[in-house]
């Protein structure tokens, strides 16, 4: 009999916190415990993280953490949008190092089917 190896299972889930991460939690410790090996991409500031039975890589800083920082409205939104890229290019250096089986977006994120895809295959 043929042995399969577990399923390597990326979930980016960049806000960590609501029901969006609520919803991801429970789908990780489900693939977790089915045998999969999943890690949580998300927010820096993970609100279930002490609970997890996976991996857990925090690379999308939080949102409110801007706004107390910066005075300018406009200057903070800037900050959050380029740290937002910078934790997209963060999760695809680490793709390209652990080399998922699955990569698997929860909600909508801005350029990922365009920075994720497989640009050869793409008309």
């Amino acid at each position: 009999m043929e042995s399969i190896e577990p399923l390597n299972i990326f979930q980016v889930e960049p806000l960590g916190r609501g029901g969006i991460a609520q919803y991801t939690y429970c789908l990780n410790q489900a693939l977790t415990k089915a045998g999969g090996e999943t890690i949580l991409i998300t927010a820096d500031e993970y609100e279930l993280e002490t609970q997890a039975d996976f991996t857990v890589h925090k690379l999308f800083p939080i949102r409110n953490r801007f706004t107390r920082v910066f005075h300018s409205r406009r200057l903070a939104k800037a900050v959050k949008a380029i740290s937002f890229f910078h934790g997209l290019y963060a999760l695809r250096k680490r793709i390209k190092i652990e080399k998922p089986s699955v990569l698997h977006f929860q909600g909508t994120l801005p350029f990922t089917d365009w920075m994720f895809s497989d640009r050869k295959s793409v008309v």
